[in-house]
């Protein structure tokens, strides 16, 4: 029986016109990063949105665009600290003209990993991964180009679900760049570790996810809150910002839960450090 069956593969190869194909598994990365990149078709555009919130201290710079994909390389984890060419993705670089578009794909991998893949590519890039509440994991949160002159480096478009807290699904890098540049993404919080990044409490996977909170009164968003499970551990005040009328400073001052009557209103809300808990800016009026 096993003769017949030697001699039926002998027989299937000698006629397999692909006989001679050689697919390496960079080639076959490619196919399958380029099918799960591909683009979705444009919606329409939305107006009147209002102005995310950039992270107070994280430096982020400004943006321009590239065109029609030319290679992709991705790596992997094969072991703690290790990395390789594989098909569970941690890092994907999917080159644009003479730009590398950089996503993070696992966001727990081995941060030095990172850190030899951009310099495989020739780039000076630090990169630092930060435990962050679930709508900001494995987005990226700032980038650092140290520079004197117009920043080449730029976030790619797509940065919905993170609420009212700017984010991006990665970055772009000119592939002749030599400046050092300092990327921040953010990754899920191990078990007791705290957020050093909170995000917006009703983004998605966020304690308040959903629930239309600006304009609510304190009371009501208590009672929500209550219902929830979700503990507020904090109130500020916001104010009127002097240089743009209308608009309200979300730093405020901190107050005291018994100094926030029910009748205020919620102007924004954010993740605690820790799970099912938020903070509040609040003011009297709306």
């Amino acid at each position: 029986m096993s003769n017949d069956i030697e001699r039926l593969r002998a027989t299937l190869a000698a006629h397999d016109p692909a006989r001679d194909v050689r697919v390496t598994d960079a080639q076959v990365e490619r196919a399958r990063h380029a099918l799960a990149t591909a683009p979705a078709p444009a919606g329409p555009a939305r107006s009147g949105r209002r102005r995310r919130r950039m992270l107070v201290g994280i430096p982020v710079t400004v943006a321009v665009t590239a065109a029609a994909v030319v290679g992709v390389q991705t790596v992997q984890p094969r072991d703690a600290g290790t990395g390789g060419i594989g098909t569970a993705r941690a890092l994907a670089f999917t080159e644009r003209g003479g730009f590398l578009e950089v996503r993070i794909v696992d966001p727990n991998a081995d941060p030095e990993m990172y850190r030899k893949q951009f310099a495989a590519h020739g780039l000076n890039v630090d990169l630092r991964v930060l435990p962050v509440s679930p709508s900001l994991v494995g987005r990226m949160l700032s980038y650092d180009e140290r520079t004197k002159v117009m920043p080449r480096v730029t976030p790619l478009d797509g940065g919905d679900g993170c609420g009212d807290v700017w984010c991006q699904p990665g970055v772009r890098i000119p592939t002749d760049l030599r400046n050092r540049v300092t990327l921040t993404f953010g990754r899920a919080a191990r078990p007791g570790e705290r957020y050093e990044i909170a995000g917006d409490a009703a983004a998605r996977g966020e304690p308040l996810a959903g629930v239309g909170v600006r304009g609510m009164t304190v009371g009501g968003l208590r009672r929500v809150a209550k219902d929830r499970g979700v503990r507020i551990v904090g109130y500020f005040e916001t104010t009127p910002r002097s240089e743009q009328p209308g608009d309200r400073d979300p730093g405020g001052h901190v107050l005291k839960e018994d100094q926030v009557p029910d009748s205020w209103y919620v102007h924004e809300t954010f993740s605690g450090k820790e799970p099912a808990t938020v903070t509040l800016h609040v003011a009297s009026r709306r």
